[in-house]
C-alpha cells in the first residue's frame, strides 16, 4: 500500500469513529449543547409560568446570552494559557453546581428573577470558556487529514442539541417540573465533565505566560492584523452575519403573516426547512471532507447566499421558501466548517484560543446589530422583501469584491 493509500485509509468515517478522542470530544459538544439549549428554555417558561413576570424575559435571555460573546475572548485567551479539556472540565463542572443550587431554590420556593438573572449571567459566563477551549483542543487531539470531517460532525451535533433540546425540555416540563428539567441539565452537565476526563493526559502542557490577559488580547489582535487569511475570515463572518442574521431570521414569520398568509404551522415548517438545510450541509461536508481551495469555497458560497435571499424575497408560495430557505442552511454549513478548519490548521497553537475567541465574539456581538438595522427598515416601511434583495446583491457584490480583495484568503487552501 502506497503512502496516498494509506492516508486516504486514514480519512474514512470509520476511522474517524475509531478515533477515542474525537468520540469523547463529540460527546462532551452534545451534552453540553444539550444542557444549554434545554437551560435556555427552561429559564424562559419559568419566567413566563412560575414568576409570571413577562417583562422580565428579555433581561433573563440578555443575562444568558451578552456574556457569551463579550466573555468569549476571554475564555479565548485562558484557552492559550490552560488545557483546553481543563477548561472545558472545570466550566461543565462549575456550571453543575451553580444549577444544582438553583434546584435547591426552587425546591424551596425561594428562586426569584434577580437570583435567577444571577445564575444566568454565571451560566453564560462560564459557556464563554467552554467553546474556545472545544476549538482549541480538536486540532490538538484530530489527525490534521481528519479535521474538516471532525468538525463537521460537532457541527451537526451542536445544530441537533440546538433543534432537538427545546422540544425535549418541553417535554420534560409537559410531563414533570422544573426541578426535574433543571436536573436534567446538571446531569448532562457533569456527564459532558466526565466525558473530558480522559484527555486531560494526552493534551500537552501549555506554556504559562507571563503577561497579563489584556496584553496576550493585544498581541492576538497584533497578530490577526498581519494575517491576510484571517483578516478574510473575519470580514466573512462580519460579513455574512451581519447582513443575513437579522433578515434571514425576521423573514420567516413576516412572509408567512403577509406574503403566504399562512399560519403557525407554516412558520414551523420554515423554521425546520432551514434546520434541516444546515444539518444536511454539514453532512455533506463529512462526506466530502474537503481539504482544497476551501477559501475559494467560502467566497464562493456567498454567492449562492446571495443568490438564495433574492429568490427568498420573490417567494410566493410555502414550497418555495422551504426549498430557499433550505438551501440558505446548506450554504452556511458548507462555508463555516471548512474555514473553522482552515483556522485552526493556520493558527499559531499558541494563539489560536484568543483568534477563535475573537471571531466568536466579532460575529455573534454583531446579531443584535442586525436585529435592529432590520427592525428599523421596517418601522420606516421597507417591506422584507426589499430587505432581502437589496441583502442578496450586496452578499453577491461583497463576494465579487473579495476576489479581488482579499486575495490571501481566497487563495486559502
Amino acid at each position: 500500500m502506497n503512502n496516498h493509500e494509506h492516508i486516504e485509509e486514514r480519512v474514512t468515517l470509520p476511522s474517524l469513529f475509531k478515533n477515542r478522542n474525537f468520540i469523547l470530544i463529540l460527546l462532551s459538544s452534545t451534552f453540553t449543547g444539550f444542557a444549554f439549549s434545554i437551560f435556555l428554555l427552561a429559564e424562559t417558561w419559568y419566567v413566563v409560568d412560575e414568576l409570571n413576570n413577562q417583562a422580565a424575559l428579555g433581561l433573563v435571555l440578555a443575562a444568558t446570552s451578552l456574556p457569551r460573546v463579550l466573555f468569549m475572548v476571554f475564555g479565548g485567551a485562558y484557552a492559550d494559557r490552560i488545557k483546553g479539556s481543563v477548561l472545558m472540565l472545570l466550566s461543565n463542572f462549575i456550571r453543575s453546581v451553580l444549577i444544582a443550587m438553583m434546584v435547591i431554590l426552587i425546591v424551596f420556593g425561594l428562586l426569584d428573577v434577580w437570583t435567577l438573572i444571577l445564575f444566568a449571567l454565571l451560566f453564560g459566563v462560564l459557556d464563554a470558556f467552554y467553546w474556545p477551549a472545544n476549538n482549541t483542543i480538536v486540532p490538538a487531539l484530530i489527525p490534521k487529514e481528519q479535521l474538516t470531517r471532525a468538525n463537521s460532525f460537532l457541527e451537526l451535533s451542536f445544530r441537533l442539541t440546538f433543534i432537538s433540546g427545546p422540544l425535549i425540555a418541553g417535554l420534560l416540563l409537559t410531563l414533570g417540573s422544573f426541578e426535574l428539567v433543571f436536573g436534567t441539565v446538571v446531569v448532562l452537565l457533569l456527564i459532558g465533565a466526565i466525558c473530558i476526563l480522559p484527555l486531560l493526559g494526552f493534551e500537552t502542557e501549555k506554556t504559562h505566560a507571563k503577561t497579563t490577559i489584556f496584553r496576550e488580547l493585544r498581541d492576538s489582535f497584533q497578530y490577526a492584523s498581519k494575517s491576510q487569511f484571517l483578516i478574510g475570515a473575519m470580514t466573512m463572518s462580519i460579513i455574512t452575519n451581519l447582513i443575513i442574521t437579522g433578515p434571514g431570521t425576521m423573514a420567516s414569520p413576516i412572509i408567512v403573516s403577509e406574503i403566504l398568509d399562512g399560519n403557525a404551522f407554516d412558520l414551523s415548517l420554515l423554521e425546520a426547512s432551514f434546520a434541516i438545510g444546515m444539518v444536511l450541509g454539514a453532512l455533506i461536508v463529512a462526506a466530502w471532507n474537503p481539504n482544497k481551495k476551501r477559501g475559494l469555497l467560502s467566497v464562493s458560497r456567498l454567492i449562492l447566499l446571495g443568490v438564495t435571499l433574492v429568490l427568498l424575497s420573490q417567494s410566493t408560495t410555502l414550497w418555495q421558501a422551504i426549498v430557499v430557505l433550505a438551501l440558505i442552511g446548506i450554504a452556511i454549513s458548507i462555508g463555516d466548517i471548512p474555514i473553522r478548519t482552515l483556522i485552526q490548521e493556520k493558527t499559531d497553537p499558541q494563539m489560536l484560543g484568543r483568534v477563535t475567541g475573537m471571531l466568536g465574539t466579532a460575529s455573534r456581538g454583531l446579531a443584535p446589530i442586525s436585529y435592529m438595522i432590520t427592525a428599523w427598515l421596517l418601522s420606516i416601511s421597507i417591506s422584507i422583501g426589499t430587505i432581502l434583495l437589496v441583502s442578496g446583491l450586496v452578499l453577491i457584490c461583497t463576494a465579487c469584491l473579495s476576489f479581488w480583495k482579499l486575495r490571501g484568503f481566497v487563495t486559502a487552501d
